[in-house]
C-alpha cells in the first residue's frame, strides 16, 4: 500500500509549510509544524471528501524518489 507523502518546510517567518505534492493544492502554512501537519491532514480529507468517492478524480501517489526527481513541482515550491 502506498501513503501519500508530505513535505515539510521550515520558512524564513519561522511559520512552516507542508504540502502533498501528488495532490495539487493541498498545501498549508501555520506557526507550528504540528499544526501545520494537522492543517494539511485536514485539507487532505477535505479533498478526498469533495470528490463524494469518485475514485478517478483522486490521484495516486508517488513515492519519495519520483517527488524528488520532479524538477518541476521543486521549483515551484521552493524544495531543494
Amino acid at each position: 500500500m502506498k501513503h501519500y507523502v508530505s513535505v515539510c518546510v521550515p520558512l524564513a517567518s519561522g511559520q512552516w509549510r507542508v504540502s502533498v505534492p501528488d495532490v495539487a493544492g493541498c498545501e498549508v502554512e501555520a506557526y507550528s509544524l504540528g499544526e501545520a501537519i494537522a492543517h494539511c491532514t485536514d485539507a487532505l480529507a477535505q479533498y478526498s471528501a469533495a470528490l463524494n468517492g469518485n475514485r478517478p478524480g483522486i490521484p495516486l501517489p508517488r513515492d519519495l524518489c519520483e517527488i524528488r526527481s520532479d524538477d518541476n513541482w521543486r521549483s515551484a515550491h521552493g524544495v531543494d
